[in-house]
C-alpha cells in the first residue's frame, strides 16, 4: 500500500479461517486492500490456481489486475474474472462434456430484437392488429427484453416475476412471449448474454455428476461489489465454492444501485448467510475520498436504510476539507460555480447533479 494500512484494512488482509464479509464505504481503499489480501494468501502458501477473484465488470477486472501485477513482481497470479467470463468458460466446458447443447452467443441487438418480435407475434396471434402493433413498439420490446433477462437473473418463473413487479399496462403477453422466446433461442441454437450464467447454473443444479466435476478446485474466492450480485450469480458462486472454498464478500449495501438487474440490498447479509453460513464481519469505515462534512451528510442521508450494517462513514485523517452548501434556486448554484472558478479551478472539474431532466 502506498499509505500505511489502517487497522481495519490490516484486519481484512490478515483474515484467517472461514467466510468473511467486508462492508466498505465509498473511497475506503477497497481495491488496494484486496490486492494486499491476495498477496497475503500467496505469501501464506496458497497456490494461485486455488484463488479466484470475481470483479463486477471488465473495467474493474482490468484495473484490479493491473494493480495486482504492479505489486506482485514476478509472481504467478490467481484468476481475476467477471461472473460472465466464468459463465462463458463453464458453458464451453459443460458443452464439451455433453451436458449442454452447443449454442452461439447473439452478438448483435438486431438478432435478439428479431427473435423477440417473433415471440410477441406468436403470443398475440389471436389479438387484434392494434394490440400487436403496440406490443411491437421499440420501448415495449425493450421492456420485454428486460423482463426476459430478469427472469433469468432472479431464477424465478415468468409468472412469479410478472405478478411481483409492475411492467406497465398491456404486458399480460410477456409470460407467454418469454416461453416462445426460449423456444426460438433453442431452435436457432443461440443464447443471450443472460444465458451465460443461467444455462450453466440450471445444468449444474440439476446434474450432480456435472456439479461434482467443477467443485473442489478452489480454496479462496474474493467477490467485489457484492451488494450488486443477483440470485443467479450468488447460486453459481455457491456451487463453485462448494464446501471447501472460503468466500470473502466485499461491498456496501448503501451502494446497491442495480435492483433493475436483480440485485438486492440484503445480498450481503440474509442471502449470504443462507448460502454460506456464519461469516466474520469486517468494516472499512474510513473514506479517503472526501472530508468530514460530506461524510456526515452521507450518514444522515442513509440513516433510514435498515438493511445494512450499523456502520458510519468516517473521513480519514488528512482527507481534503469538503464544503457542502444548502440553497434554493439557480442563482446559488451559479454563485458557487463562480467562486469555484475564482479559486482557480476549472468547470471541467465540477459535476452538477439534478433530480430530473
Amino acid at each position: 500500500m502506498s499509505e500505511p494500512p489502517t487497522p481495519e484494512q490490516r484486519a481484512v488482509v490478515g483474515h484467517g479461517q472461514g467466510h468473511a464479509r467486508v462492508s466498505a464505504v465509498a473511497g475506503a481503499g477497497k481495491t488496494t486492500t484486496l490486492v494486499q489480501r491476495v498477496l497475503h494468501l500467496l505469501a501464506s502458501g496458497v497456490p494461485p490456481q486455488r484463488i479466484l477473484v470475481l470483479m463486477f465488470n471488465r473495467a474493474a477486472r482490468e484495473d484490479f489486475t493491473a494493480k495486482l501485477q504492479r505489486e506482485a513482481t514476478g509472481q504467478r497470479l490467481p484468476d481475476v474474472r467477471t461472473f460472465h467470463s466464468i459463465g462463458h468458460r463453464l458453458t464451453q466446458t459443460l458443452t464439451r462434456w455433453g451436458y449442454l447443447s452447443p449454442r452461439q452467443l447473439i452478438a448483435a441487438d438486431w438478432q435478439r430484437e428479431r427473435l423477440l418480435r417473433q415471440a410477441v407475434q406468436m403470443s398475440l396471434e389471436q389479438a387484434d392488429d392494434s394490440q400487436r402493433q403496440a406490443a411491437l413498439e421499440a420501448d415495449r420490446l425493450e421492456t420485454l427484453a428486460q423482463f426476459c433477462e430478469l427472469v433469468k437473473a432472479e431464477m424465478r418463473t415468468p409468472e412469479e416475476l410478472h405478478e411481483r413487479l409492475d411492467f406497465g399496462d398491456d404486458t399480460q403477453h410477456f409470460c407467454e412471449a418469454y416461453a416462445h422466446f426460449e423456444t426460438l433461442l433453442a431452435d436457432h441454437g443461440v443464447m443471450t448474454y443472460a444465458d451465460l450464467l443461467y444455462r450453466p447454473l440450471r445444468c449444474l443444479e440439476a446434474t450432480p455428476e456435472a456439479r461434482a466435476r467443477v467443485q473442489g478446485f478452489l480454496d479462496h474466492v474474493i467477490v467485489d461489489e457484492y451488494q450488486d450480485i443477483n440470485e443467479v450469480q450468488q447460486r453459481l458462486l455457491a456451487i463453485l465454492a462448494g464446501k471447501r472454498a472460503q468466500v470473502m464478500a466485499v461491498g456496501d449495501a448503501n451502494q446497491c444501485i442495480y435492483e433493475w438487474r436483480g440485485a438486492r440490498p440484503d445480498a450481503m447479509f440474509e442471502r449470504f448467510g443462507a448460502l454460506f453460513g456464519t461469516a466474520h464481519d469486517y468494516p472499512l469505515s474510513y473514506t479517503f475520498r472526501h472530508g468530514h462534512v460530506l461524510a456526515l451528510a452521507a450518514n444522515h442521508a442513509i440513516r433510514a436504510n435498515r438493511r445494512r450494517p450499523d456502520q458510519l462513514c468516517l473521513a480519514a485523517p488528512g482527507t481534503p476539507t469538503t464544503r457542502a452548501d444548502v440553497a434554493v434556486g439557480n442563482a446559488a448554484l451559479l454563485e458557487a460555480l463562480r467562486e469555484w472558478q475564482q479559486a482557480g479551478r476549472a468547470l471541467s472539474e465540477t459535476c452538477v447533479m439534478v433530480r430530473s431532466w
